[in-house]
């Protein structure tokens, strides 16, 4: 569920993990393409990589949150690639927003995808 934290939820999971990573207060029409795109592209390399993923439990006074990721408990692939694509397009639409104010345009993120994707997860 999109929104100022963005809720990833699964039958797997009882306990839904969120999203709060700072993006943009504009919200223009196609970011939601772009998060679907790129939630394919993180599901499938999840899969891939899905032996190199390590689920950790979370422990009893914790609740799972964007700022405890290793604790999530029974995070399954496809939140692991939900969280991913909402830190990407999130990033990605700060970082425009940041040069272009409330003049960007899905176009605009778009073009910051590729520069964002390696500075996050390229490390």
């Amino acid at each position: 569920m999109k929104g100022h934290l963005d809720t990833i939820a699964s039958p797997n999971n009882p306990d839904p993990i969120q999203c709060g990573i700072d993006g943009s207060p504009r919200r223009c029409g196609g970011q939601g393409d772009l998060l679907a795109g790129a939630l394919v592209a993180c599901y499938y390399w999840t899969i891939k990589n899905r032996d190199k993923i390590e689920y950790q439990s979370a422990t009893p006074d914790k609740s799972p949150r964007v700022d405890q990721f290793p604790f999530f408990s029974r995070v399954n692939p496809a939140q692991v690639a939900a969280y991913a694509a909402s830190t990407l397009i999130r990033t990605s639409c700060q970082t425009v927003f940041s040069k272009l104010g409330r003049s960007m345009i899905s176009t605009d993120v778009l073009k910051e995808i590729g520069p964002t994707f390696n500075k996050i997860f390229e490390k």
